[in-house]
This record gives C-alpha cells, structure tokens and sequence, in this order.
C-alpha cells in the first residue's frame, strides 16, 4: 500500500513565515518557541522533513530557516545555539540551489549574507576566542557578499553596516591590539555605509549610526592608552549628537539608547582624571534620567541605570575627597550617594525577585561603594543598610547567595566595629553611649549575617573569596 504524499503548499508556507517573524519579533522565550514552532509546520508545508531537502521554492525555505535560526539562538541556551547554527546551515545549503531570479527582492539578493552575518551573532554567544574567530569569519563573508551587490539599494549599505557592526564587535571582545585597530576599520566602515544612506529623519537609522559609534568607543577604552580615552570621548560625544536627531524622543528605544551613550561618555571622562568628576556625575545622572522610567522592565534601560549610578557614586565620592567637610554641598553629596545606592541595590532586588541574576556582578560593585561610604560617612547607618541589603526577610529578593557580598559585608562589620570602639575610648560619656550603640547594632547585624549564611551558603564561617 502506498503512502500518500501532501503537495507541497507555498502559500500556507509562506503565511507560517509571516507568523514565525511575527512571534519572534515580540522577543520572549515563549514567543521564540512558538515562533520555532511555527517555522517548522513552514518547513513541513514545503516538504521539507531533512537537512537535504530544499522543497520546490528554496528561497522561501532559506528564509523560514533564517527566521527559525534566529529564534532558536534567541532563546539563549546552549541547546538553541547549537540548533540555530544547523538552521543557519540549511538555510544557507537551501539559497545556494538556486540562481538568483530576475524578479528577485532586495531580501532574497541579500538572503545568503543576512543567514551568515545571523550564524555570526550566534557564535557571539560564545565567549571562546576560537569561536569568536570564526564569528568575524562570518562577518566577514557577509560583507563581502554585500560589496558584490548594487549599492544603490539602500538594505544592500544596511546590510553591510551591521555586517561590519558585527565584526568589530567580535574583534573588541579578541582584544588583541591588532584586533583593536581591525575593530576600529570596522566601525569607520560601517559609519560610511551609514552616511551614504544618509536617514537622519529615520529613528532606526539613527539608532544604528549612535551604536556604531558607541561601540568604536567601546574598541578605542580597550586600548587601555590615553590617546585612545580621547578618542573614545569623541566617539561618544557623536553617539549622543546622533541621538538628539531622534525624532521619537518619548520612545524607549530613544531613551535607553542616549542614556547608554550618556552612560559611557560618563565612563569615558572618568578615565581622565578626578578633575572631570563634576562633569561625570552630570552626564551620569541625565543618564539616570533617560532610563529611569523604564528600568524596572527594560533590561537595558537597568544595565544602563546601575552602571550610571555607580558613576555617579564614583565621581561623587571624587568630589567629596577634595572638598573640606564643612563645604555646604558636602551633606548634600553624601545624601545623594546613599540614596543613588540604595535604588541601584533595589532596582537589582527587582530583577533578582524575577528569576534574573544578571545584574549582580553590577551590585555587588555598588554594594562596595556603598559600604565604603557608609563606614567613612555615616557609621550608624551601616548595620541597616547591609541587612537591608542581604536580608531577604527585610528585602524580597536580596542577593543573599552572593559570597562576595558577605565577604564585603562582613570585613567592614569588624573594621566599623573594631574603630568605633578605638573611637569610644576617649569620647565623652553621651557620645561613647551612642557610639556603644552603633556596635552593639553591628555585633547583631554580624550575628543575622551568620544566619543568612548557614540557612543559605550551608555554613555560618566568614566567607574568604
């Protein structure tokens, strides 16, 4: 008896297309499953059951195979990564059937090179030098396939420009000197292709072209010189001049781009000197500013927030290092470094409550600020602001996993405790009562700690890291 074999149908396939791009646009894991999903049944509409089968309309599978690709890395797991680059390989196996038809759209001249410079962004998911090599190999056959294309049609310079885009990241992450420079070429190419398209009323354009140079930043700070923190300066102050041609400036792609290119200027001129704090701690809180009213559900717009936060801290401790303690403005800096860690700390608990940890490397960076000031400045609060930041009965979601900060933690109790007592040895007998106080607050922060660390590290010993 024989089986019977369905016709292949373009047009169911192609409207499961339509709806794979549709779900993967919406950038959730649920919805990149989905949109796999979606993909396959795309695939099964052409006849399409094995890696060496390419159905009756190649190019429409090479871009079902792209969309799919595409949503399987995006789930970011190791299993995704590996099965996207099989996709990317279909896909590209697929598109190579076929001679190009006279009919032939802009994204089917360009299929091959967007499926190579996609499997690049894949392998970037790695941090492995021999990966990322092959990922600038990518890169690289993606923009050489663009250069044999008319320039005259704008997503072949598009293209292109995120191809090149894509390489010099790869190469800043090598971080090779020669890398750096290679890195840099990219980035000056990819600005070209930009200024020749010149879509300054085009927000994404605008956007591409403020990132472009914010990364050329990025690969100039790595070259660890001054020359090169001069020009990364520069590469910055273009992003955010880029970014004020926005013309969607109540978006959140605008905000949180300029407040990212604010946020690394911000870096960049720290790296000058303690001279340009002033002008840290400003660009660092118009940074803040951008972001802050999509923080709390923008993983951007948090990165940038805590990072500009701890800027802002850095520089403001700078300012308060070289002023007499008795200036009028000495009070008001030390508020504002209390309360910028307290909701950097707080905006990390958010995320940490939501299953997300990736924003600790971030805190625990704050949380050192912020014990630092707290012994220096103001010692009676420091007990409180530690348990409230590690206690998770006191703070849903508080890091209290993390050994580092009960390291930090725990190092300061007894350096606070052991000169508070120094301290109280010649004081008068209202202020030794107080300071008194202040230990016995710290003895019992200390003890909680102990706590935390044999219901959830397995053991009440200080931590050593």
């Amino acid at each position: 008896m024989q089986t019977e074999t369905k016709s292949p149908d373009l047009t169911k396939a192609a409207s499961l297309l339509e709806q794979a791009e549709q779900l993967h646009g919406q950038g959730s894991p649920a919805a990149c499953r989905e949109s796999i999903a979606r993909a396959d049944e795309g695939l099964k509409a052409l006849g399409i059951t094995s890696k060496n089968e390419f159905g009756p309309a190649p190019l429409l599978a090479g871009r079902i195979l792209l969309c799919r690709g595409n949503a399987q890395r995006d789930l970011r797991t190791p299993e995704g990564r590996t099965e996207a680059l099989a996709s990317y390989e279909h896909g590209l196996a697929a598109v190579a059937t076929v001679a190009m038809p006279e009919d032939a759209t802009p994204f089917d001249h360009q299929l091959a090179a967007n499926i190579m410079t996609n499997k690049g962004i894949a392998l970037l998911q790695s941090d492995d030098a021999t990966t990322l090599r092959e990922a600038v190999t990518w890169f690289e056959k993606s923009a050489a396939y663009r250069r044999t294309l008319p320039r005259d049609m704008h997503s072949v310079r598009w293209g292109l420009a995120a191809a090149c885009m894509n390489r010099g990241d790869a190469l800043t992450r090598l971080g090779q000197p020669e890398d750096l420079q290679e890195a840099i070429r990219s980035y000056d190419e990819a600005v070209q292709c930009l200024e020749e398209l010149a879509g300054f009323d085009h927000p994404p354009f605008i956007v591409r072209y403020a990132v472009a140079y914010m990364n050329r930043g990025h690969a100039l700070m790595a070259q660890n010189s001054p020359e090169g923190v001069a020009e990364a300066i520069k590469s910055f102050a273009s992003a955010t001049a880029m970014m004020e041609l926005h013309t969607q400036k109540d978006s959140m792609e605008y905000h949180g781009t300029m407040g990212c290119a604010m946020m690394c200027h911000a870096a960049a001129l720290m790296e000058q000197g303690r001279e340009q704090a002033g002008q840290v701690a400003e660009e660092a809180r118009k940074a803040i500013a951008h972001v802050q009213h999509f923080e709390k559900e923008d993983l951007l717009s948090t990165e940038v927030s805590i990072k500009a936060r701890h800027l802002l801290c850095r520089a403001l401790a700078t300012m308060l290092d070289r002023t007499p303690p008795d200036a009028p403005e000495v009070d008001e800096w030390i508020t504002e470094v209390t309360d910028t860690v307290d909701e950097g700390m707080a905006l990390e608990r958010l995320w940490e409550q939501r299953g997300l940890e990736g924003f600790r490397l971030m805190a625990v960076e704050l949380f050192r600020f912020g014990v630092r000031v707290f012994f220096i400045r103001q010692p009676h609060f420091l007990a409180e602001f530690i348990l409230e930041c590690l206690d998770p009965e006191q703070s849903p979601g508080a890091p209290v996993t993390s050994e580092e900060m009960h390291h930090l933690a725990g190092s300061v109790i007894w350096d606070a405790a052991l000169n508070i007592e120094q301290r109280a040895r010649g004081a008068s007998v209202q202020e030794r009562a107080s300071l008194v106080e202040i230990v016995s607050d710290l003895h019992a922060a200390d003890k909680r700690l102990q706590e935390l660390r044999e219901q959830y590290l397995g053991s009440s010993d200080p931590v050593v890291v």
